[in-house]
């Protein structure tokens, strides 16, 4: 959210420094109603969080080179994650390089029909 001034309405943003920066410049006519954030949202909250914004930092990369800039950003962060927390098996989830995405799987065995 990157606004200079919120409507009124019923919002579920997480309080960004931004946020925080625009809430706290409010005019005396509105107040914001908000709420910690609770556990067992934070998995899928925080996880949507950080992807917006580093969707939006790669997006921000030259063309021509954001598919591996964006898989090196990706590399330091996951190591990051696993020097803050060691053990948890986020380097499985290491990117191969070159960076590509699978298309499909297809069986390289024969199948009982096709000995028909």
């Amino acid at each position: 959210m990157r606004e200079d001034s919120l409507d009124s309405g019923v919002y579920s943003e997480l309080i960004t420094q931004a946020l925080s920066s625009l809430l706290g410049d409010s005019d005396g006519d509105s107040r914001a109603l908000v709420a910690r954030l609770r556990s067992a949202e934070a998995p899928d909250r925080l996880s949507r969080h950080i992807a917006a914004v580093v969707s939006r930092l790669i997006g921000s990369l030259d063309e021509t080179a954001r598919a591996e800039d964006g898989t090196e950003l990706i590399a330091e962060l996951i190591s990051l994650l696993d020097r803050l927390r060691p053990g948890s098996g986020v380097l499985d989830d290491q990117l191969a390089l070159p960076p590509a995405s699978s298309r499909a799987f297809e069986s390289c065995a024969p199948t009982a029909r096709s000995h028909g």
